[in-house]
């Protein structure tokens, strides 16, 4: 299934990893699934959830770069890409 991947900053400095799940075929439409947020210093962790989900290299070097420089809550768009329902649970999201 086609699914949206994105990572933000929130207002505290923490990290989160959203999935939305397209259920139209043109996408934009969909159910969320969000991760809870991660210790700044966790990035190896969200790097790891991306790879893990498909994720090319390049993508997550330059999200995770942008994170650094973006404020709060401003989405970056990591992906978007055909996942497993299986590899969404596998990694913590809600199927």
């Amino acid at each position: 299934m086609k699914v949206l991947i994105t990572i933000r900053k929130t207002n505290t400095g923490k990290i989160q990893v959203a999935c939305v799940r397209s259920t139209n075929e043109r996408g934009g439409i969909g159910t969320s699934s969000t991760l809870p947020a991660f210790n700044p210093n966790a990035v190896a962790e969200v790097e790891e959830i991306l790879r893990n989900l498909g994720v090319e290299e390049d993508s997550i070097q330059r999200n995770i770069a942008l994170l650094r420089q973006v404020g709060p809550s401003e989405l970056l768009k990591a992906a978007d890409l055909e996942v497993p329902d299986d590899v969404l649970v596998e990694n913590g999201f809600a199927a």
